[in-house]
């Protein structure tokens, strides 16, 4: 009887050690994983900072359907109905009854990084449906405000595809792209506002 008891004794004792044991090594494996993680993180928002292209820039263009940009830029997570705010912050967009919209690459939603004038340049024509043609250029002089006009066949199909006609009013071949002037650095900008008149 005793040398029974002495038996369950020591198995519930080496039982307790092995757990230690096992948990002891769990937490290092949890703390060196941790870490691995940590170092991880660290280098992905050093290489996003340093990173000057937009997420996912390419994947969707104007025209495309609001389902087609959040799938593109990720899922919708404004508070505001009709317009979609995505995760890498760098792109709004708005369809409101009549079909005009909005988008906004605003810069320093990714890498705070000013543009030049030629940087913003092909950063529109990676936006734009491909046979866009640029068509003009104006000076807001009040607004400091570049605006930039281009035409698109693709983006005015898209539009009837859409509703099934064409408002009168509205040319959806049009396209305007403001360059929003940096409230940093002369002659670089923090932004692009596309609108569709």
């Amino acid at each position: 009887m005793v040398k029974r008891f002495f038996l369950s004794s020591l198995i519930v004792i080496v039982l307790a050690a092995c757990s230690e044991n096992e948990e002891g090594t769990t937490n290092d494996a949890n703390t060196e994983n941790d870490d691995q993680t940590a170092e991880q993180v660290e280098s992905g928002e050093a290489s996003t900072s340093s990173n000057e292209e937009f997420i996912g820039l390419g994947e969707a263009r104007l025209g495309d359907t609001y389902e087609e940009f959040v799938e593109a830029f990720g899922e919708d997570t404004s508070d505001t109905e009709g317009i979609g705010f995505f995760q890498n912050e760098s792109i709004w967009i708005n369809y409101n009854d009549t079909l005009t919209y909005t988008v906004v690459l605003h810069f320093e939603g990714t890498d705070q990084v000013d543009r030049s004038k030629e940087e913003v340049d092909d950063l529109i024509q990676a936006v734009l449906p491909e046979d866009s043609q640029f068509e003009r250029e104006e000076m807001d002089e009040e607004e400091e405000l570049f605006m930039l006009h281009y035409t698109s066949d693709q983006l005015e199909a898209t539009f009837h595809t859409m509703t099934g006609h064409l408002s009168d009013r509205t040319d959806y071949r049009e396209v305007r792209a403001d360059l929003v002037p940096s409230e940093e650095n002369e002659n670089r900008f923090s932004g692009i506002v596309f609108s569709s008149n």
